[in-house]
């Protein structure tokens, strides 16, 4: 099915224009904040804090945008389904309903356990059979944030 795209903020009233000029602020703030931190014109702790109260209010500032994103998926979502799990829209792209799933994975603590026992009770071409099997994968490192609270 082919279907016209519509701008969500003409379907919804919402002023997506503010959010990008508030958004582009944030960024220009920490920007600066950033370069004078690099520059030696503003200190370690007075540039971290700066920059983590600009991060929060561009947080805050978009927390509407991802509640409105939530129900237009949810709405979108429905229109879909009643169309067959299918559709185009020009000048958008395409959108499928995926089948749920369901995914195994095992407890690596208690796998470890296991063959660590079975070493110990003389099975250890079978703990080494399942050690054969592992996946390593690596994951670049990133910051971390644990808000204390909210405000």
């Amino acid at each position: 099915m082919l279907i016209r795209y519509f701008p969500f903020s003409k379907m919804c009233g919402c002023n997506l224009a503010r959010f990008r000029k508030l958004g582009r602020l944030y960024i220009m703030q920490t920007t600066n904040i950033y370069q004078k931190w690099l520059n030696h014109e503003l200190g370690d702790a007075a540039a971290l804090e700066a920059m983590c109260r600009t991060l929060r209010n561009l947080q805050d500032s978009l927390e509407p945008l991802s509640e409105m994103e939530k129900a237009a998926r949810a709405q979108i979502s429905q229109v879909v389904e009643h169309l067959g799990g299918r559709a185009h829209v020009e000048g958008f792209g395409e959108l499928q309903i995926t089948s749920p799933a369901t995914i195994n994975g095992y407890n690596r603590a208690a796998l470890d356990a296991l063959i660590t026992d079975w070493e110990a009770e003389g099975q250890s071409d079978i703990a080494a059979r399942i050690v054969a099997c592992r996946n390593r994968t690596g994951r670049v490192g990133s910051l971390r944030i644990n808000r204390l609270n909210k405000y």
